[in-house]
């Protein structure tokens, strides 16, 4: 088959779209956008945008949680998880949060991560959007006499060779 015949299943993202909008769902019921605070969501598309691009370099990861969560969705739910309403798809995160935590807590770090790099998020918290550096961030002076044991423990690492 020539690349012309081949159907568009993968995104520049590099995520098929059923990923694509799972991910999205995921992301949706992690951080849902806040009318209070006037904050958007996690799926939002500026987030989810560097979401996708960030899980795009872990395609067999997110292949694998769509492929966990579609196969307990046609169980339960006789649909694929991204035709699911919001409550049946909650259910099914929550189940799923408690039989792969490992996978679980790859995608939420990197959903947190994107998340909190947004700008509109770190203007409502009063964090400048920069990096730590060359400006640097205050500290508050912290209690240094809690260093003290840990200065007075003998080693336990190797010295490094000559």
């Amino acid at each position: 088959m020539t690349e012309t015949n081949q159907p568009d299943l993968i995104s520049t993202d590099g995520l098929p779209a059923e990923h694509q909008n799972c991910i999205t769902k995921i992301a949706g019921q992690m951080i849902p956008a806040s009318t209070e605070f006037q904050l958007p969501g996690a799926d939002d598309p500026s987030i989810i945008g560097n979401i996708l691009q960030r899980l795009g370099r872990q395609t067999s990861m997110v292949a694998q949680i769509y492929h966990r969560l579609d196969q307990a969705s046609m169980e339960k739910f006789e649909q694929p998880c991204t035709e699911i309403n919001d409550a049946d798809f909650n259910l099914l995160i929550t189940d799923f949060r408690k039989r792969c935590e490992a996978l679980t807590a790859s995608l939420m770090v990197t959903v947190v991560a994107c998340y909190y790099e947004d700008k509109r998020v770190l203007d409502s918290i009063e964090h400048e959007a920069r990096p730590p550096f060359p400006l640097g961030h205050k500290l508050q002076q912290g209690n240094w006499d809690l260093l003290e044991p840990v200065k007075k423990r003998p080693k336990f690492y190797r010295q490094p060779e000559a």
